[in-house]
């Protein structure tokens, strides 16, 4: 992960002349990998005859002229750029001794109108808006209705998450960070400042208006479009959670040993199952969450299924106890500095309306 942190360095070595006509298209940073959705803070330029990389500050990084066909290519030393593009998207690929040492992959901007920051923070300030989204970027979920608040306070966006089922909220979290607002060339984006060591997710700001506006990003090569809405401030208690990394977690299978729970999960069970709410069918519950580098849990997901692994449904009462115990989750197996985030699930087995079995 640091080379790719370290990788853009390299730019500064690279520079040369881009032509000054007027054709010109703009590609929004996506992201690293695929397999991690690592986000990247670079923009990608086209104009006419040229093709240059910038920082989120408008600051030059690379500039080349480029062939007349679609594959642009500039190489240096053992180096070797090349950078791929359609309509809709572009690549970047950087090749070190004639291997691929990563890929950068680039969208092109949704809306190029003349706006400002001051417009868009006049807009949002000492606001709420709430959209309702699939999932969070590090649990899978089929059950769960989230919705995600922003609540801007002149330089500070307080970001909750509401887990609904059933029309009851199961859990709500938190998080408080910085942010900022770049126009770059006449499209408007937003960043969300959430760490200090690695990149953070930059969200394209389309169809602003008084009371709504639209976030796009990009993951798991798909665009995502959340649509915010206002709405009166979120009142229910939630819990501080935030997680160390915007990109995709590791599994907790990709350490040795595997992360896991202390006292195993005998003692899991009978902690989670005490006091369980009972519940009709026989199946499976499973509960997806991350735990961030601190050890807290966060960024619930909900899968049911019945015995034939068919979608299920299974009492709401249950399913709060069951997310509000393993939340207090607390005594893992490992105590290492673990730097990123870790996906985890439990599956509950149930049987005649009972907590049987556990795993992983």
């Amino acid at each position: 992960m640091r080379k790719i942190l370290l990788l853009f360095s390299l730019f500064a070595l690279i520079s040369c002349k881009t032509t000054n006509k007027n054709n010109s298209e703009l590609y929004v940073s996506g992201y690293f990998s695929e397999d991690f959705n690592v986000p990247n803070e670079v923009f990608l330029g086209f104009k006419n005859d040229s093709v240059y990389l910038f920082n989120k500050d408008s600051n030059a990084l690379l500039g080349f002229k480029t062939p007349k066909s679609k594959t642009d290519t500039v190489t240096f030393d053992n180096n070797k750029l090349i950078i791929q593009k359609s309509k809709s998207n572009a690549k970047f690929e950087h090749y070190k001794d004639n291997k691929l040492n990563f890929q950068a992959f680039f969208f092109n901007v949704k809306e190029e109108r003349d706006r400002d920051s001051l417009e868009f923070i006049k807009k949002v300030n000492h606001k709420t808006f709430q959209a309702e989204i699939e999932k969070t970027p590090s649990s899978p979920n089929s059950d769960f209705k989230i919705f995600k608040q922003l609540n801007f306070n002149n330089n500070e966006v307080k970001i909750t998450y509401d887990y609904y089922y059933d029309n009851e909220l199961m859990y709500s979290e938190f998080e408080t960070h910085k942010f900022e607002i770049k126009k770059i060339k006449q499209s408007l984006f937003l960043q969300i400042l959430n760490s200090e060591t690695y990149p953070n997710r930059i969200y394209e700001i389309i169809k602003l208006k008084n009371n709504q506006f639209t976030l796009v990003h990009y993951a798991e090569t798909k665009t995502i479009y959340d649509e915010y809405k206002s709405v009166q401030p979120n009142l229910e208690n939630s819990n501080i959670y935030q997680t160390c990394t915007d990109f995709r977690p590791k599994e907790y299978f990709s350490f040795d040993p595997d992360i896991r729970y202390k006292k195993g999960n005998k003692r899991l069970m009978q902690l989670l199952a005490k006091d369980a709410p009972l519940t009709k069918g026989n199946g499976y519950i499973t509960i997806h969450f991350t735990i961030n580098c601190n050890y807290e849990i966060g960024r619930f997901g909900l899968e049911q299924m019945d015995m034939n692994y068919d979608a299920a449904k299974y009492d709401k009462e249950l399913i709060k106890h069951l997310i509000t115990k393993i939340a207090e989750i607390k005594d893992w197996n490992s105590k290492r500095n673990l730097e990123i985030d870790i996906h985890y699930f439990l599956m509950f087995k149930i049987e005649n309306g009972k907590i049987i079995d556990l795993c992983p």
